[in-house]
């Protein structure tokens, strides 16, 4: 019956098939993050105060690719001194980011990943006391991964409502993002509850540089060409407990898959409706991205720190 109803709604015009979607999913999903982030005692995102948060003008999102090891240091000395966002496995990098998110692994769709997560957690808790951490998915089989993390990576820990998006085509995206910005979900707002997240952790990154009005946002590490990752280099990583991965095929999220629109479209489609209204500038930190030359190389004026110019 359920998968009747699932197919017909498919079949509806999409403007129509948009606003069921989302009264099935808040009026059926959220309650139940609502309830886990209580019961795990997860500060909701509503008492993170963004404005002390923001330090500069400039967001670095700090990506997984392999161009991250080709950064030199008087870069780094130039993104300490910005606003910077990681995820993930990015705790393998010696770079402590301003904020980090990560994902819930479910233990028995992955059991080497969340194993990996977890060790890294709690060895890098003492680093990572200080920085606010946000947390997503918490979908009732991975909710167990909170239980093994340390109850001081624990400590200044956030969680958000995501706003999802379904759409087939980059058109019918352009159309969701914007049905979505008239509802306000990418207003500068304090006390927010809610943040725009579609399959990669990338959109919640950049619906939070939105949100908090950052002036430029540079994208490192997000090559996408490969679905390699910078912690694949044994030389500079040794300690790494995960397979290595050799691929040079592209990201998956430059390929087909139904219901998912590649990132390239995403992007574009992101930079037309929230980012250039806004005034906001976009660029990568590397042309080895799959996303220039679309979106410009940075400008090396935003690599200057305290009168150093990047190498």
């Amino acid at each position: 019956m359920i998968r009747a109803i699932k197919l017909f709604t498919k079949r509806l015009p999409f403007p129509v098939f948009l606003r069921m979607f989302y009264l099935f999913y808040f009026s059926s999903r959220l309650p139940k993050l609502s309830r886990a982030a209580r019961h795990y005692q997860i500060h909701p995102f509503s008492e993170l105060d963004l404005c002390s948060l923001k330090r500069s003008e400039t967001l670095f999102i700090l990506g997984n690719g392999p161009s991250i090891n080709q950064i030199s240091a008087a870069r780094w000395r130039a993104i300490e001194s910005r606003d910077t966002i990681a995820s993930n496995f990015w705790l393998y990098h010696p770079f402590v980011p301003n904020l980090y998110f990560f994902e819930l692994i479910d233990p028995r769709a992955a059991p080497d990943i969340y194993a990996e997560l977890v060790r890294l957690a709690n060895s890098r808790a003492s680093r990572y006391r200080s920085v606010v951490k946000i947390v997503t998915e918490l979908h009732r089989e991975r909710l167990s991964m909170l239980e093994v993390l340390s109850p001081e990576w624990r400590e200044n820990i956030y969680t958000f409502k995501p706003v999802p998006l379904a759409a087939r085509n980059e058109g019918e995206f352009a159309y969701a993002l914007r049905y979505l910005k008239k509802k306000g979900v990418f207003q500068a707002a304090q006390g927010t509850q809610y943040l725009f997240k579609y399959g990669l952790t990338l959109t919640a990154l950049l619906a939070l540089a939105v949100r908090m009005q950052y002036r430029q946002i540079v994208l490192c590490g997000t090559d996408l060409r490969t679905s390699a990752y910078f912690y694949d280099d044994r030389n500079l990583y040794p300690d790494v407990m995960l397979p290595r991965r050799t691929s040079s095929g592209a990201f998956f999220t430059l390929t087909d898959i139904p219901w998912m629109v590649k990132i390239d479209s995403v992007m574009r489609v992101i930079k037309k409706e929230l980012l250039d209204p806004a005034g906001i500038e976009l660029y990568v930190e590397n042309r080895s991205s799959a996303l220039w030359p679309e979106i410009p190389e940075a400008p090396e004026s935003l690599f200057t720190s305290d009168g150093i110019l990047s190498s």
